[in-house]
């Protein structure tokens, strides 16, 4: 059969418009993968911007920190830092340690001189309420021994009055100490307080009478021994 140049015509432009319709579903479809792609594209950023948003921090940012702090320890400059701090806390430390030596030592002598103060001042004690007109110039000289400053003043002055009152009475006494504790205390000053039962006798009572009283003396240090200065009746 031959084909006349109309059927030719036909038949070309009928391939030519499946060719254009071939060309336009072939965009369609690049399109549709560009949008879905785009989507996707879209989508992974947002998601990423969100969990960014909702942390306030870079997936990277706790390793690069980690990273910095490493390098940052590892410098010379930390190190002479690191050096510094460990030489300031042991100074610190002894610092401390001889602060606390330096009190503890302070109470134990304080402690320690008011144990002796207190063993003196029982001693005096009783060296002065215990006298007798048979033996005055020893007991008078025992207290003036035991005593200084203010106290031993005015026992000096008053002691030839006291002589004769004890002589005229032919008096005698003994004191005991029941008990004393300490007021205040420092490594050279000492006060304590004493409860003193002292045994009186005289011409005007032959019977041994107990008369009890609390005697206030104040010890002071002077040349390693503890010696009364003060004394008082409270």
């Amino acid at each position: 059969m031959t084909s006349t140049l109309s059927d030719l015509t036909d038949e070309k432009s009928e391939n030519q418009v499946d060719e254009t319709a071939t060309a336009t579903d072939t965009a369609e479809t690049i399109t549709d993968k560009t949008e879905t792609t785009d989507k996707t594209e879209t989508t992974g950023e947002t998601e990423t911007t969100g969990e960014t948003a909702a942390t306030g921090k870079k997936p990277d940012d706790k390793a690069a920190r980690l990273a910095g702090l490493r390098t940052a320890l590892g410098s010379p400059r930390s190190r002479r830092g690191g050096v510094i701090i460990l030489a300031l806390l042991a100074l610190a430390g002894i610092a401390g340690t001889a602060w606390f030596g330096s009190q503890w030592r302070s109470a134990d002598n304080t402690a320690k001189a008011a144990d002796a103060a207190t063993s003196a001042a029982r001693e005096f004690t009783t060296t002065l309420t215990s006298v007798s007109a048979d033996s005055l110039d020893q007991d008078f000289a025992a207290v003036l021994d035991g005593s200084t400053g203010e106290f031993r003043q005015m026992y000096a002055k008053s002691s030839d009055q006291l002589r004769q009152l004890l002589v005229d009475n032919k008096a005698q006494a003994k004191g005991t100490v029941l008990a004393s504790g300490v007021v205040s205390a420092s490594t050279d000053k000492v006060v304590v307080l004493m409860f003193v039962d002292q045994t009186v006798q005289n011409v005007s009572n032959t019977a041994p009478r107990i008369d009890r009283s609390r005697i206030r003396v104040t010890m002071t240090k002077h040349d390693g021994r503890w010696l009364a200065e003060k004394v008082e009746l409270p």
